[in-house]
């Protein structure tokens, strides 16, 4: 898990594609910061935390069944 403490102006759509290069994961991130809302530019001086980018399984094809 990666800390992060914030500096004015940071907002959380921008910090989730910062770390983790979409902002799908918003969800996993709020998840790890309760109270934390998407919307809202941050204040400086918060501890933030993200969580290790979940492996995606891919759907496997079988050739035989």
């Amino acid at each position: 898990m990666t800390e992060y403490t914030t500096k004015d102006g940071d907002r959380v759509d921008l910090l989730v594609f910062k770390f983790y290069g979409d902002t799908k994961y918003i969800q996993l991130f709020l998840e790890a910061n309760p109270g934390i809302s998407r919307r809202h530019f941050l204040k400086a001086g918060l501890t933030l935390y993200f969580p290790e980018k979940p492996t995606e399984i891919i759907d496997e094809k079988r050739l035989w069944n």
